[in-house]
């Protein structure tokens, strides 16, 4: 069980909200390779999750991979739908590792719209399950019209 909150003062104007959902590592002995941005890189696994608003209601879902790119760099890359799985935009953003170098500990990134404008922030914390290969995620977006709550996810 997990709570997630937030104080009036995040009651505005600027849209922000929460994000949860699993990962899940690929298999050691199934190589996988991505392309992002003409580099090369090697996946080393799988998101996906809700996308809520700050009353809780599911504004859409996301999903993507994470690895490192050709230069060693830890990256996540996904994207965006609506509701009724209409794309919506990109999120990408860099990972901390856990305790071994392919499992997330924590995520920093931003999201950008289906024309490909950043629009916000989302960053957030991963947590292990045991006997697993995998676990779940929980974090928070916000558009980039709240210097606090951009802060929050720097």
């Amino acid at each position: 069980m997990a709570i997630t909150g937030f104080t009036l003062s995040d009651v505005s104007v600027c849209p922000k909200g929460f994000l949860s959902g699993h990962y899940r590592r690929l298999a050691d002995d199934r190589p996988d390779s991505i392309q992002v941005d003409d580099r090369a890189g090697e996946r080393y696994g799988v998101f996906a999750g809700m996308w809520r608003g700050l009353e809780g209601r599911i504004n859409g879902h996301l999903r993507g991979g994470y690895g490192v790119d050709e230069e060693g760099n830890r990256v996540f890359i996904g994207k965006y739908i609506g509701r009724r799985g209409e794309f919506r935009g990109l999120i990408r953003g860099t990972w901390e590792p856990g305790s071994t170098d392919d499992e997330m500990a924590s995520f920093r990134g931003q999201w950008a719209s289906a024309g490909g404008r950043v629009e916000g922030l989302l960053g957030g914390e991963t947590f292990a399950v045991e006997g697993s290969a995998g676990g779940f995620f929980t974090g928070r977006w916000t558009t980039l019209c709240d210097d606090e709550a951009e802060d929050t996810l720097q």
